[in-house]
């Protein structure tokens, strides 16, 4: 059996991830899988379980990396240190971004609700290093 097929096995069995059958979304809960630990800064704080409700894009004019933000229903992502929180938020040039978005991204589409780890920034931005959709 091939390390992928195993990778989806395994998190099939776990239940942590709603699979399509969709190569790109296969790719990124594998890439999820691998990556996220490589993605983490030890990371003490994780939100409660919410649905995706607002992606947004900012790209800056000095050529440096896009930043993704997503915004919650209910209001405010639910971490104990920002609990009310209006964003999470990912830097694109952040090792194993492309897996988060893609997660992260499908799970808007399907409006499957999420949970974010990661770090308070402040009371409005929360930090993303991994994500979870039970």
């Amino acid at each position: 059996m091939s390390a992928q097929k195993s990778v989806i096995g395994a998190i099939r069995r776990a239940g942590l991830f709603c699979l399509s059958s969709s190569r790109a979304f296969k790719a990124a809960a594998i890439g999820f899988a691998f990556a996220s630990a490589a993605v983490s800064t030890g990371a003490a704080e994780s939100t409660a379980l919410r649905t995706i409700t607002l992606i947004q894009v900012s790209t800056s004019s000095s050529g440096a990396a896009a930043t993704f933000y997503f915004s919650s229903s209910p209001g405010g992502w639910g971490a104990p240190g920002c609990a009310n929180a209006t964003y999470g938020y990912i830097h694109s040039d952040r090792g194993g971004a492309r897996e988060l978005l893609a997660l992260l991204m499908h799970a808007r589409q399907l409006n499957k609700p999420v949970i974010l780890i990661g770090n308070c920034m402040s009371e409005h931005y929360f930090q993303i290093e991994q994500a979870l959709v039970p």
